[in-house]
C-alpha cells in the first residue's frame, strides 16, 4: 500500500535522485581490476552493489560502504594474486591458500577481496561431465561473483562485534556466507546436489559443538554448512535466523542462540536438520 509519510517511498521523485546520488557516491569507493587473461566476465561496480544489496537483506542490516575502501581483484591464477598483494604492501602468509578470500589491513582499514580463477581450466571441467561450452562459461562467470559475493559477507559490519577474521564464530560465518555465494550462484547452486557433495557419513556425525568439527575436513564442514543455515530459514524463518545470528555477535555459544530464539533443544534442530537434508528435492528446493 502507497503510505504517502513513509521516508523512502520510491514515488517521491525527490528521494529517487537521492538513492541515485548516493549510489553513484558508493562506486566511487569500489575498485575492481579484472586481469587481462580472462575473458568478459560481466562484473563491474553496478553487479557488486546489488550484491551488496542483497546481502544487506539476507542479514538485515545495510552496510554503509561510503565509509570503507575496497578493492577487488579477479585474477586467472594464483601467481596474478599474489603479485598484486605484493604491490599492494600485504603479506603473502596473510593470504590463505584459497582461490578466493578477503584481508583486512590492520593499519589502513583498507579491505580486500582476491578471487583466482583458471577460467579454461575450469571450463573444461564441466564439459568434461556433459556440459554445454555456454553452459560451462555461465557457471564460471556466476562462480566468480559468487566468490566476491562470499567474502564481501565476511567483511560486512554485521560481523564487526566479534572480529571478520579472527573470530571463535568462523564456521558459523561460513554458513552465512556459503548461504549469499550460493544465492549468487542462482540455479547453478544446485550442481551441489547433482554432484553429491553431500557426505550422509558427516551428516550423522554432525553436531553444533566445534570440537566435533575438528575430525572434518574444510571440504567436508563446507558439504554441511551449505545446507544447515538455508534449512534454519526453510523451517524456522528468516527473522528467526538472523535473531540467532546476531545472537553470536556477542560470544561463541550457537546452542545458548538457537535455545533462546527458537525456544527448543539445539539437538532436536540438529535431528530435524539430519532427517531432512537427506531429501535430494529438499536439498535442490533450499539452495536457491
Amino acid at each position: 500500500m502507497f503510505n504517502p509519510e513513509k521516508e523512502d517511498n520510491i514515488f517521491f521523485p525527490e528521494n529517487i535522485s537521492a538513492k541515485k546520488e548516493k549510489e553513484d557516491e558508493l562506486k566511487e569507493v569500489i575498485k575492481i581490476s579484472v586481469s587481462e587473461n580472462l575473458p568478459e566476465i560481466g562484473i563491474d561496480k553496478e553487479s557488486i552493489l546489488e550484491a551488496k544489496r542483497k546481502i544487506d537483506d539476507i542479514l538485515g542490516e545495510e552496510w554503509d560502504l561510503s565509509i570503507e575502501n575496497i578493492q577487488i581483484g579477479i585474477f586467472a591464477n594464483r601467481e596474478e594474486m599474489e603479485d598484486f598483494a605484493q604491490e599492494k604492501s600485504i603479506p603473502l602468509d596473510k593470504l590463505t591458500k584459497d582461490s578466493a578470500l578477503f584481508y583486512i589491513n590492520p593499519n589502513t582499514q583498507e579491505k580486500y577481496v582476491f578471487v583466482a580463477k583458471d577460467f579454461e581450466k575450469n571450463k573444461r571441467m564441466f564439459e568434461d561431465i556433459g556440459y554445454s561450452e555456454n553452459e560451462s562459461v555461465n557457471f564460471l562467470k556466476k562462480g566468480i561473483l559468487a566468490g566476491v559475493v562470499h567474502e564481501m559477507t565476511h567483511m560486512h559490519h554485521f560481523f564487526e562485534k566479534h572480529g571478520n577474521q579472527e573470530t571463535d564464530n568462523l564456521w558459523e560465518q561460513e554458513m552465512i556466507c556459503n548461504y549469499t555465494e550460493n544465492k549468487a550462484k542462482g540455479d547453478t547452486s544446485k550442481i551441489l546436489v547433482e554432484w553429491g557433495y553431500i557426505n550422509e557419513k558427516k551428516i550423522e556425525e554432525f553436531t553444533l559443538e566445534h570440537g566435533n568439527w575438528d575430525s572434518f575436513s574444510k571440504e567436508e564442514k563446507n558439504a554441511v554448512i551449505d545446507y544447515f543455515y538455508p534449512f534454519l530459514i526453510k523451517e524456522y524463518g528468516l527473522d528467526a535466523t538472523r535473531e540467532i545470528w546476531k545472537k553470536l555477535q556477542l560470544n561463541s555459544d550457537i546452542n545458548g542462540a538457537i535455545r533462546e530464539v527458537l525456544e527448543t533443544e539445539p539437538e532436536e534442530v540438529v535431528a530435524n536438520f539430519k532427517g531432512k537434508i537427506k531429501d535430494r528435492g529438499y536439498l535442490q528446493n533450499i539452495l536457491v
